[in-house]
């Protein structure tokens, strides 16, 4: 017999309750230069910081990334799109997608600085739940780049 929670190839799947497909979007001035403010969304140090235990990551399209949730359970998530130093993409079961971007602020010789803007896009039943704690890791994000 079939799983009726199953999404696939049914004669009548479950379909989500568009209630539940959230969108979470973050911009962040920072003290940073670009380059390190790139690393804080691309490397597992970068992440481990912000926002969650993260024990590597292939900085390339299709390239794995291991990781905690928020729980400390050990979960996958997989890099989809990567600009260095300007956008990278990731996707997970667990969180869904988190699309980060950082921009320089100003022009010409006041463009030291960068921006991030970090965007989340997740399904859950119990959204609010898991953003309660995108808006902890943000605010880490934000005390890390300003402080410097």
């Amino acid at each position: 017999m079939s799983n009726l929670e199953f999404v696939g190839f049914q004669k009548s799947p479950k379909q989500l309750n568009p209630n539940s497909i959230c969108s979470l979007g973050f911009s962040i001035k920072s003290n940073l230069n670009r380059g390190k403010a790139f690393a804080l969304v691309s490397t597992p140090a970068g992440l481990s910081q912000w926002f969650t235990s993260t024990q590597s990551l292939a900085c390339e399209p299709g390239g794995k990334v291991l990781l905690n949730n928020f729980a400390g359970e050990s979960t996958i998530a997989v890099c989809t799109a990567v600009k260095l130093g300007h956008n990278i993409t990731y996707v997970s079961e667990w969180f869904g997608q988190l699309k980060a971007t950082v921009s320089a602020q100003g022009i010409g010789s006041n463009a030291s600085n960068a921006k991030l803007d970090i965007q989340f896009e997740f399904a859950s039943s119990k959204p609010s739940d898991f953003e309660l704690q995108c808006r902890n890791a943000i605010a880490r994000l934000a005390s890390l780049v300003t402080a410097a």
